[in-house]
């Protein structure tokens, strides 16, 4: 029997099946946070960043865009989001971004709410696919964090 089970290739997928669900998983669940800036992410959201949050927030986000001034709450800076505790607040800055959650309290209205407008300019986006691009933009913020 043995023999069968093995020629048959069924070890294979036993031992796939075993695996799977034994192996831990790499994805953030709601309200959790990276370790670290993933660099590779950082560098996919810089591009974000550029085409859209520089042009108020600066490319060096330090809130001087050329739209800034024409503001009528200035946008401030983004290189120092870390807490008192030295955490950077992740999965916060990607609500806040994405408009479709949680609180905005001391966000101006000029800002968009990015999650619909990214769900707006590509046909085939999903929340899934909105979310992660604007976790590639908040990875690269968080390689911009310097100290207070």
């Amino acid at each position: 029997m043995w023999n069968r089970f093995e020629r048959s290739g069924w070890w294979v997928l036993g031992v796939l099946v075993a695996v799977c669900v034994g192996a831990p998983s790499t994805a953030l669940r709601a309200g959790e946070s990276p370790a670290a800036a993933d660099p590779a992410r950082a560098e996919a959201g810089r591009e974000g960043f550029i085409g859209y949050c520089s042009s108020c927030h600066g490319t060096a986000a330090t809130g001087d865009g050329p739209l800034a001034r024409y503001m009528p709450v200035p946008p401030g800076p983004l290189t120092q989001l870390v807490g008192e505790d030295g955490r950077f607040p992740f999965d916060t800055v990607v609500t806040f971004i994405e408009g479709r959650e949680g609180s905005r309290e001391g966000h101006s209205d000029a800002m968009p709410c990015w999650g619909p407008v990214y769900d707006a300019a590509d046909p085939e986006s999903s929340p899934e696919k909105t979310r992660r691009k604007i976790e590639d933009i908040v990875h690269f913020l968080w390689t911009l964090q310097r100290p207070g």
